[in-house]
């Protein structure tokens, strides 16, 4: 940005307006003065010389003068930097002349030049609008006069400078607004498309798993067949058209409940339930299976701790855990479950120490039909941990899984509020 150096002198005294012609006149190539404004003004980049831009002074010889000057200089985009302005003047005044002026260019710097001790500043500045007027007594000395002009004139650059940043920041925050307005819509309408995906596929698998059980109940009539009436090579196909009846059916009735509970919002009925006394029922349903699989069962709860849950849902979400826990245990392993006392907000956790989970899918055993529970175990479908994940949330907890890796056992932790 170039420097503006213009200053406008509006006074009826030719003489003044000669002086002021001559004191600016004379700074231009004076070794001395170039050393003067090297205080002020800015050197160039190697410091082996001071640039100093001309001044233009221009006059005017009364205030009506001086306020015309000023409007054709912003009409023709060539500003003035500051004015010297003489307070007395036929027609009108110097604060009356700065008071116009500053309606036309609020920008503009003025200096007010007066003889008389009548004109208090606080006056003028109440006539003029506005205080930030500066004062120059006459007599003057011609260094006071190069003094306001140099730190005014630089004042104004600055200021406008930081007009011209402040204009480009104002430019650079509207076009990021826009830009992030336009991503956000770019968003909006991919989150729009997504969900109609989600939609499609979940509608798609609905209709698939009701689709398949009419193949299935005529795989199911095998099961009337005689199979005294049949050779041992068909008894033994029909065996195995058994046992594919009963995993796809499990599977697909696994699937159809599963879209069934996770396509509208749980019909939860809280109550107060004792962990440990629920934990205690289901694994004495499962006593068999802990003995026969000879893994044994390490219970830290607080009987006294409770928990406000759905019953039915909360028993299948516990059924998950632990059936989680024990299918993954290698034999005489140990499975460890540990609560919060009572009083304490409600978190479970219960650790195993068997197969473990791969650190790529430790958070991935909690999406349906993830590979990891099938890797782990034949007959998963990977189904029973996103719905304990779906009851889970339902009742506003957090439930998550931690290994170390392959072969260094898990631990399932569900707890309330969505800590850890």
């Amino acid at each position: 940005m170039d420097k503006n150096r213009r200053i406008l002198v509006v006074d009826d005294d030719s003489g003044i307006l000669d002086a002021f012609g001559s004191i600016f006149g004379e700074t231009s190539g004076n070794p001395v003065m170039d050393e003067g404004r090297a205080l002020f003004d800015d050197l160039p980049g190697d410091g082996s010389s001071v640039v100093t831009d001309p001044w233009e002074i221009v006059t005017a010889g009364n205030g009506e003068e001086g306020v015309l000057t000023v409007q054709a200089a912003v009409t023709d985009k060539i500003p003035f930097a500051m004015i010297f302005l003489d307070m007395k003047m036929p027609g009108i005044d110097g604060a009356e002349t700065a008071r116009r002026i500053w309606q036309i260019d609020p920008h503009v710097k003025i200096v007010i030049m007066t003889a008389y001790s009548e004109f208090k500043p606080e006056k003028i500045s109440t006539i003029a609008g506005r205080e930030e007027l500066f004062y120059l007594r006459k007599p003057f000395a011609r260094d006071e006069i190069l003094q306001f002009a140099r730190s005014l004139v630089r004042q104004w650059n600055l200021e406008r400078e930081r007009d011209r940043l402040q204009e480009k920041l104002r430019e650079a925050n509207l076009h990021l607004e826009e830009k992030v307005a336009e991503r956000t819509r770019q968003l909006q309408r991919a989150h729009s498309r997504l969900e109609a995906l989600d939609r499609d596929k979940m509608t798609f698998l609905r209709y698939l798993s009701h689709e398949m059980n009419t193949p299935l109940n005529w795989i199911g009539a095998a099961c009337t067949i005689d199979k005294k009436a049949l050779s041992e090579s068909d008894q033994q196909m029909l065996d195995f058209v058994d046992m594919g009846f009963e995993r796809l059916n499990t599977i697909v009735q696994g699937v159809l409940d599963y879209f069934e509970m996770v396509g509208q919002a749980l019909p939860l009925h809280p109550k107060p339930i004792s962990i440990s006394a629920e934990i205690s029922d289901i694994l004495k349903e499962k006593i068999q299976k802990i003995q026969g699989a000879d893994i044994r069962m390490n219970i830290r709860l607080d009987p006294d701790q409770t928990v406000e849950a759905d019953p039915e849902y909360f028993r299948e979400l516990l059924e998950t855990l632990l059936n989680n826990a024990l299918d993954y245990s290698q034999p005489g392993g140990t499975v460890t479950v540990t609560g919060n006392r009572a009083g304490e907000p409600f978190r479970l956790e219960i650790l195993d120490q068997g197969k473990g989970i791969r650190t790529k899918n430790i958070r991935r055993i909690f999406e349906a039909f993830a590979t990891e529970a099938c890797h782990r175990r034949e007959a998963g479908c990977g189904l029973s941990l996103p719905r304990a994940r779906f009851i889970a949330e339902a009742h506003g907890w957090r439930i998550w899984a931690e290994s170390e890796g392959a072969g260094k056992g898990a631990r399932l932790v569900v707890e309330d509020g969505g800590k850890g």
